[in-house]
């Protein structure tokens, strides 16, 4: 069953009345890749490679910096710039 039929299926459900309120196609794209500026530990990136899901995608690799810039955060709010 493909993915519209499956939703009109779910929304002639009586439980699922006006769960559903709306339905829209987005056309599959290539998809886009970003290099880290700072690489991965190499244990984790063989792993990645290993099952296919490497190089990251953008959306990973933002994900991925923006932890980095949260972890520096926590360090800097915790000891200062005493240490500077």
């Amino acid at each position: 069953m493909d993915t519209p039929a499956f939703l009109d299926h779910l929304r002639k459900l009586p439980f699922y009345h006006d769960q559903i309120v709306h339905r829209e196609y987005i056309p599959p794209r290539e998809a886009r890749h970003q290099q880290l500026e700072k690489p991965l530990q190499p244990a984790l990136q063989t792993a990645l490679e290993a099952s296919h899901l490497f190089p990251l995608y953008s959306h990973q690799a933002a994900a991925h910096v923006a932890n980095v810039v949260r972890r520096l955060w926590r360090i800097y709010a915790r000891y200062g710039s005493s240490h500077a």
